[in-house]
């Protein structure tokens, strides 16, 4: 009976010593030089949980008060998300868009199809792009305007590589040789994830002035078309693995090589009649030798 109030006692002390070697790790990360791999820690503290629930609102537009980024971002923005989607956009993208070209020469003469590796490079290059100095050229012009918004690159970047991510089942589906349904899946994707953009984006352009604000959301609307459509049409539509074939030089070898095998087996037939009775066989397989030359 005497010894419980201790360890009550000893129980609360060891929680509030790691709370507050928790709040003295934070402390830490934040006081730290941005080249210190330690600095980075706090932009991966995430579970899954948050993840999956930023990449599902990142798809649904919800217009409001609250934005996207005030939400689901705003009190603990990451990297671990937009660096996993990225990475696996640009791997499916690739390896989606080889599947449709090959679907593209089944059944089709004069093609032969080869895996195009260039369009790893070309992906990564195309979305690491997009997901980076997008962000910064907003963060830059938002800087520049004196938004009161006050949103950080970080901020800005997680909500871009969020965005990403309702390309990565539309990438799948455009293996899918039907052209209305790929371009149905363009509009779908970018309505969703645009329309996010620019409720995120517009709270932060709405106090600037009504003209600028107008042509900033049409661009951010516009570079996030011209990725959907620019990845559908290089990746799912354009044959680039698929070689034409020389049919002329083809069709002429294979009837050298015709001509040649039939010649031997006459000249072989010739040779064993010999001298037979049958003269008439012996002219009629000659007038077949001129004839197949």
């Amino acid at each position: 009976m005497d010894g419980c109030p201790i360890r009550n006692t000893d129980f609360n002390f060891n929680i509030l010593i790691l709370n507050f070697h928790s709040y003295c790790l934070v402390r830490r990360s934040n006081s730290l030089p941005f080249w210190e791999f330690g600095y980075y820690q706090k932009l991966f503290n995430v579970d899954t949980v948050q993840v999956l629930r930023r990449i599902l609102w990142s798809m649904i537009p919800l217009p409001g008060q609250a934005t996207y980024l005030h939400h689901h971002i705003k009190p603990n923005p990451d990297l671990y998300g937009p660096f996993w989607i990225t990475s696996t956009l640009v791997f499916i993208t690739a390896i989606g868009g080889n599947m449709a070209n090959y679907l593209q020469t089944v059944g089709v003469r004069n093609q032969i199809w080869h895996y195009d590796f260039h369009k790893v490079s070309f992906a990564a290059t195309a979305v690491y792009s997009y997901g980076f100095l997008l962000p910064l050229m907003l963060w830059g012009l938002l800087q520049y305007r004196g938004s009161v918004a006050n949103y950080t690159f970080l901020e800005i970047l997680c909500v871009y590589g969020y965005s990403l991510s309702i390309y990565i089942p539309i990438s799948i589906l455009w293996v899918i040789q039907v052209a209305w349904l790929q371009w149905l899946l363009v509009i779908v994707g970018t309505v969703l994830s645009g329309s996010v953009l620019l409720l995120t984006f517009w709270p932060a352009l709405k106090s600037d002035n009504l003209k600028v604000a107008i042509l900033v959301l049409l661009l951010i609307l516009l570079f996030h078309t011209l990725l959907a459509v620019g990845f559908m049409i290089y990746f799912f539509i354009a044959s680039h693995s698929m070689a034409p074939v020389d049919t002329t030089t083809t069709t002429a070898f294979l009837k050298s090589t015709t001509r040649l095998s039939v010649n031997e087996q006459l000249s072989t037939i010739i040779s064993s009649l010999g001298s037979s009775p049958s003269i008439v066989i012996k002219n009629a397989i000659h007038k077949t030798l001129n004839s197949t030359n």
